[in-house]
């Protein structure tokens, strides 16, 4: 799906489409309710992100189900390669003592193989380990977020079928064609399960926006006066 994404002759070909949809299809323009900013966006974001809140809460403890066990034992495994990692480097200190004392006494024997091989690097000594399990936890994480993700649109996808619109309740559709009040809603669905999926920190992210843009607009009211 992301390879015909990111061909621009399929973006092409769908605004082609829209184009001649809206067009020949007497495509009626959309108008936006009264008092949208003040009374109608803060119920609707207040809504969205209860139900984001409640989304995200479910999903987590789901990912903890499907991934849990698998993300303890890549853990423990970084953690015991860590360990593996710290015992060498104090093993590696103390014969590089004990090489550096039979120096100054002239005592040649302790650089033998087996002591040369203890003064070794330990992070080199255990590289292989450390990309490994460095991998398989980054691969757990990356297959935990994909699963959060398409389960939360999943679940937004549901609830917004079921009757929670955000465009639906800032515009005003009784001018709409049949065809284009079917089209309507399904853009409304989408586009409402991509809001939810993306969380409360997004839809907060919307609201202090708009926040923002209510308090100019009042300002600039104000000034003007």
């Amino acid at each position: 799906m992301t390879n015909v994404l990111l061909k621009p002759q399929f973006i092409v070909a769908v605004a082609v489409v829209v184009l001649l949809f809206a067009v020949f299809g007497g495509a009626s323009a959309l108008t936006l309710k009264a008092n949208i900013l003040t009374d109608v966006m803060p119920s609707l974001l207040a809504g969205l992100v209860g139900i984001a809140a409640i989304t995200e809460r479910a999903t987590a403890v789901i990912n903890d189900i499907w991934y849990g066990p698998r993300r303890t034992q890549a853990e423990d495994d970084v953690r015991l390669v860590n360990r593996k990692v710290n015992e060498a480097a104090g093993a590696a200190e103390v014969a590089r003592s004990i090489a550096s004392d039979a120096a100054r006494a002239g005592d040649t024997s302790i650089f033998s193989a087996t002591a040369t091989a203890a003064m070794a690097d330990p992070v080199a000594k255990h590289e292989a380990e450390i990309k490994q399990t460095d991998k398989t936890l980054a691969e757990v994480a990356a297959d935990e977020t994909y699963a959060r993700l398409s389960l939360a649109f999943l679940i937004a996808i549901l609830v917004s079928a079921v009757g929670v619109r955000t465009l639906a309740s800032m515009f005003d559709t009784t001018a709409l064609s049949y065809a284009q009040h079917g089209f309507f809603r399904a853009i409304d669905i989408v586009m409402t399960a991509g809001v939810l999926t993306g969380g409360t920190a997004g839809i907060s992210a919307i609201s202090e926006l708009l926040g923002t843009f209510v308090t100019t607009s009042r300002k600039r009211a104000l000034e003007t006066r």
